[in-house]
């Protein structure tokens, strides 16, 4: 079992919301559901929603989706850390939009759950 670079990702209740792991975010289950590049968050689609920077994830209105606890995450097999890069890989080669928007963060959470935010 593996739990090597896998981080927590937590609400405004500090109750966790998913993980990240290498880059790659991760909703409960290990359900790969977007990637971060050069702090642009991109979703399963390919398409930028927001910034990861200062350790939060903001939308692009500056507003907070997550916060990055720095935890220890769920352990993940050699399989599942193999599938969770080949489905990275596919959310990376459907990105072809690579510009970032200019993200003024702010204090404020967002009333939208990291789940919703990567699926909308």
């Amino acid at each position: 079992m593996w739990r090597l670079g896998m981080h927590i990702l937590s609400d405004k209740a500090k109750k966790p919301v998913g993980y990240l792991y290498h880059n790659v975010i991760l909703l409960p289950g290990h359900k790969v559901a977007g990637v971060i590049l050069a702090h642009c968050i991109f979703t399963k689609s390919g398409e930028v929603k927001g910034k990861f920077f200062s350790g939060y994830l903001y939308n692009e209105m500056g507003q907070i989706i997550a916060k990055d606890s720095t935890g220890s995450g769920e352990e993940i097999t050699a399989e599942q850390g193999k599938q969770i890069m080949i489905d990275a890989w596919n959310i990376l080669s459907r990105t072809s939009n690579h510009i970032c928007p200019w993200v003024v963060a702010s204090d404020k959470w967002s009333d939208v759950e990291l789940e919703e935010f990567l699926n909308q």
